[in-house]
């Protein structure tokens, strides 16, 4: 599963100061919006969440199948290559809630979200064996396997846009609790 998680230490503070019940539903589904805004942004850019461009295709695709179906389902014109968004499915699969693929698992206290297709975590992770060098733009030729085109991630940008919802949600609940 191609999956994130990201952990914030002000929640432990405010979990003590309401006395440990807290329900962040409210917060948990601000925070889904936002990534779910994020990575559609990753895959319009072809880029990581950090803005690094994905690694080119080693080939362009020129399927006749693609050329037959053209707009009808969403594919580029003919003669343009989208990376990661050949049929579409990996990027339904974590914008898109309920469908095929998606995990979506939201509790009062926590959010499960990415995607269960089976080749969503090598696109991710990547399967190339650079001998150790790690990916390096413009050198895949006599390498084999997929390189690493992260889709999913949270930035610094991202990082902070979710500390303030959550600590806007929970500073909002303290002040409701405490009457003020």
């Amino acid at each position: 599963m191609a999956e994130m998680s990201m952990t914030l230490p002000m929640l432990d503070d405010a979990m003590t100061r309401l006395g440990g019940d807290v329900d962040l539903s409210g917060a948990i589904k601000g925070v889904r919006q936002l990534l779910i805004s994020d990575t559609l942004s990753n895959f319009e850019a072809q880029a990581t969440p950090d803005g690094e461009p994905w690694a080119p295709l080693k080939k362009p695709r020129r399927r006749k199948r693609d050329l037959v179906r053209g707009k009808k389902r969403g594919r580029p014109k003919k003669g343009r290559d989208v990376i990661l968004q050949d049929s579409g499915l990996l990027r339904t699969s974590v914008t898109a809630s309920g469908a095929s693929g998606n995990v979506d698992v939201e509790t009062p206290h926590s959010l499960e979200w990415g995607t269960v297709i089976a080749y969503g975590d090598y696109h991710q992770s990547g399967t190339m064996d650079y001998h150790g060098l790690g990916y390096q733009p413009g050198h895949t030729e006599g390498l084999k396997g997929i390189p690493a085109r992260p889709f999913l991630g949270i930035n610094t940008a991202l990082e902070e846009k979710i500390t303030d919802l959550v600590g806007g949600f929970v500073e909002r609940t303290i002040a409701a609790r405490l009457g003020a």
